[in-house]
């Protein structure tokens, strides 16, 4: 094994602040896409409800939404939004203006969306603040 997987870290990061509660979920790991899926990981997502839902994306569009390669993949991030009560998306350059196969959300179910670079295609749309990443 080369290190430890990104979601540690992450974590980790996360764990530090004395104000966070944070709440991972398992399941069935996914090595390919880097994620925890299936039904015990929906059924452990269905138990909470949080304040945030931090989730990275596959694809976004404009006018399509948010959207994932892989069915188990949207459904948790289905079961996240559901679950949670402000819904934040992370996200660069590579993955705007494209779309794929399974639907998680309309972009008008997105709180905060964090960019590495603007996204001129997105418009002006004032219920989604949109932060960019300084270089």
């Amino acid at each position: 094994m080369t290190g430890a997987p990104a979601w540690r870290g992450i974590a980790r990061r996360l764990s530090a602040g004395a104000e966070i509660r944070l709440i991972l979920v398992g399941g069935r790991w996914d090595r390919e896409q880097r994620l925890f899926a299936g039904g015990a990981t929906l059924s452990i997502v269905s138990r909470y409800r949080v304040d945030i839902a931090i989730l990275g994306a596959c694809a976004l569009h404009a006018e399509l939404g948010l959207s994932a390669s892989q069915e188990a993949d949207a459904d948790v991030k289905r079961a996240m939004l559901a679950a949670s009560a402000e819904h934040w998306l992370v996200a660069d350059h590579t993955k705007v203006n494209h779309c794929e196969p399974w639907l998680v959300a309309g972009l008008s179910d997105i709180h905060h969306l964090f960019l590495d670079r603007p996204w001129p295609e997105l418009g002006d749309d004032p219920a989604l603040s949109v932060h960019i990443a300084d270089a």
